[in-house]
């Protein structure tokens, strides 16, 4: 009797201890496939996450847009004010965007963000305005340049392209606003 009490006691703190490690390993593998594919610093997506996004959104062949945003001068950011300073713009910028801009948002890389959105796309100068008017929260003199492009994106080839065209269409407004020739022409 005595053994098959300590017996179910036993086994009763095995499968808690079971239950525990299953709750611990699950909670890690979620923080694991949050760190893989969001950024650190503003929360968005990183670029890794937008493309198993965008994978998934658009495989249905549904029409889709591409933003690509720049922080202009943003080296000089950094130099004048300091990197928490230049944080702080990034971060801006990144709530900016996942609040007007497409339906997923990534950090892409340094200073640049694409957000995807389905449907029709905005107008650039009135999404630029509306990320300048948040960024402006914290640089008061700050400013972003934005490319949009848009076509369908059923495959990677096509998301590939898509954001090529609003990257390029970015870097022609910006040498358009600075009087420079657009790359696109060089």
């Amino acid at each position: 009797s005595q053994r098959i009490v300590l017996g179910a006691l036993v086994g009763g703190t095995i499968l808690w201890l079971f239950r525990i490690e299953r709750e611990r390993v699950t909670e890690l593998t979620r923080e694991l496939q949050e760190n893989a594919t969001h950024d650190a610093l503003t929360g968005v997506l990183n670029r890794h996450g937008l493309l198993i996004e965008a994978r998934r959104r658009g495989s249905s062949g549904e029409r889709a847009w591409c933003a690509y945003v720049d922080v202009d001068y943003f080296k000089s950011i950094n130099d004048r004010r300091g990197h928490d300073h230049g944080d702080q713009v990034l971060e801006a910028v990144a709530r900016s965007l996942a609040e007007v801009g497409g339906e997923l948002t990534a950090r892409w890389g340094g200073d640049e963000f694409v957000t995807l959105g389905f449907g029709l796309p905005p107008d650039e100068d009135t999404l630029q305005e509306r990320v300048v008017r948040r960024m402006r929260t914290v640089e008061p003199g700050g400013r972003v340049t934005v490319g949009v492009a848009s076509g369908r994106i059923r495959n990677d080839a096509e998301i590939d392209r898509l954001m090529t065209k609003a990257d390029r269409r970015m870097y022609q407004r910006r040498a358009m606003a600075r009087g420079e020739r657009s790359p696109a022409t060089a």
